[in-house]
């Protein structure tokens, strides 16, 4: 039983030094950032393989904050150089992505990006980090989702498909009204994004307090069977981030209509946080089992683990108990041996036998009533006869 105990809490301390993850000592990491699927924290590497550009790159819990220049990916994999197995690949199929995002301090010019890319490429490319686009920028190309190209004047979403022809650099796009200072969707202040990931559509939509703008890229918008295409890569897709522009006439196809061409970027900062990944609902059941795995997978109160752990070791310890208890009675019966009574329950005891009533008078009593009043002695005649002759 001690044996066991013990084995119990240590179960216990180990599944809680497993649970934390390991810092990444790499060269080519900034940090872990935690990244919520199903109502989960996981933590993925923020690789970025010019690391420390200028320190350009704050990684913090669940948010990352880019300077000027950076180009970052997500990973799943601590890894001292760059090799084609170290990203992180969301099956896009499955979940509906949401974040929030600060693009307040990104003037003119610039160009804060938040997107997916069929990575790795074939082999190393120009830039040495197996990175590939739409647009062929480290000399390969792939397929490409601009989630989010925005300064805090301008924003723009666009869809990239490759097929055997090669890849659509302009792509299916779209600006977003309303998107500004002072605006409905004010860029002085944060706001959110979700994106709907299906097979034959992308939804997105912008939120901030009330207001909300939603674009779609269907076969309505983009043509018949681009996103049928694009999809098909939605399980090879890699997140990634950067930060880039300087001339203001150079970036007139994001914020022509909103800024002077003659303004260039003010190379600011901007941040995104709060990633979550949400199943569609392929991936969640009805059933007891897959809920109740979607229930230890999110976070909880540590009040709600400790009464957890509490309630687990108190069933285990009686089940050991029935245990033992049953193979006691086993092995007596094995022996030949009677089992032990068993306990008398109130209602099976027999009724106590009825008491003695008490005298109305103790001994003691009816001495004091007999000498006071003394009762004639009565004797028979020989003793009487006796007693004459005397």
């Amino acid at each position: 039983f001690r044996m066991a105990r013990r084995r119990i809490v240590n179960f216990i301390i180990f599944s809680s030094i497993v649970a934390v993850n390991a810092s990444c000592d790499s060269e080519l990491v900034s940090g872990s950032l935690k990244v919520k699927v199903d109502g989960s924290d996981h933590e993925y590497f923020v690789i970025d393989p010019n690391k420390g550009y200028a320190g350009q790159v704050t990684v913090k819990e669940k948010t990352v904050t880019l300077g000027h220049g950076p180009r970052i990916y997500l990973g799943d994999k601590c890894d001292s150089s760059m090799n084609n197995n170290m990203f992180w690949h969301p099956n896009l199929k499955k979940y509906t992505m949401s974040f929030t995002v600060d693009i307040s301090g990104l003037g003119c010019g610039c160009n804060g990006a938040l997107y997916l890319v069929n990575m790795p490429a074939s082999s190393k490319t120009s830039c040495g980090d197996y990175y590939c686009d739409a647009n062929y920028v480290c000399g390969e190309g792939c397929d490409e989702i601009d989630i989010l190209e925005a300064n805090n004047e301008a924003c723009r979403v666009t869809a990239h498909k490759c097929d055997s022809t090669g890849c659509d650099a302009w792509g299916c796009g779209f600006q977003v009204a309303n998107f500004g200072p002072s605006k409905k969707i004010n860029t002085m202040k944060k706001f959110k994004m979700i994106v709907n990931f299906n097979e034959d559509s992308i939804i997105t939509t912008i939120k901030q307090n009330d207001y909300e703008v939603v674009i779609t890229q269907d076969d309505d918008t983009c043509g018949s069977g681009y996103i049928q295409t694009l999809s098909e890569k939605y399980d090879h897709m890699v997140l990634t981030a950067s930060s880039w522009g300087d001339s203001g006439e150079s970036m007139s196809w994001l914020d022509g209509d909103s800024c002077d061409p003659s303004v260039n970027c003010n190379h600011g900062d901007w941040s995104f946080s709060d990633i979550e990944f949400d199943s569609h609902g392929q991936s969640k059941q009805d059933n007891f089992w897959d809920k109740t795995v979607l229930w230890f997978q999110r976070d909880h109160p540590a009040w709600v683990w400790f009464v957890f752990s509490c309630s687990l070791l108190g069933t285990v310890f009686t089940l050991i108990a029935c245990f033992m208890r049953c193979v006691f009675l086993w092995r007596r019966s094995r022996q030949g041996l009677k089992p032990p009574p068993q306990r008398v329950t109130r209602n099976e005891r027999k009724e106590p036998k009825e008491r003695t009533r008490r005298p109305m008078f103790s001994r003691r009593e009816q001495n004091k009533n007999f000498s006071r009043n003394p009762q004639p002695q009565v004797r028979d005649p020989l003793t009487e006869h006796l007693l004459n002759e005397e």
